[in-house]
């Protein structure tokens, strides 16, 4: 189980609100769904996140931040995906 709490911002102004979902790929690797909090307004988080070893905090990797509209489309756009993966 991965420390959602000792996730480590690049920006400083980011909050982490909720950790929505949490895949780990290894003790260093995750892809967090996060919802967090930058300048007044709410975002949705995915992205990847490492760290050196298992004892340091989760550092940002790439990835998105999408506002709620922004996050139907790209959900619209996976479900389409997946319908042609069958």
């Amino acid at each position: 189980m991965t420390d959602n709490q000792n996730l480590s911002f690049m920006d400083e102004a980011v909050r982490l609100i909720e950790v929505v979902a949490d895949r780990q790929i290894s003790s260093t690797q995750a892809i967090k769904t996060i919802i967090i909090e930058k300048n007044g307004k709410q975002y949705i988080a995915l992205q990847k996140w490492w760290r050196e070893s298992h004892e340091e905090p989760w550092r940002e990797g790439k990835g998105f931040h999408f506002e709620g509209s922004e996050a139907k489309e790209a959900i619209e756009s996976l479900k389409k995906a997946l319908d042609e993966l069958k």
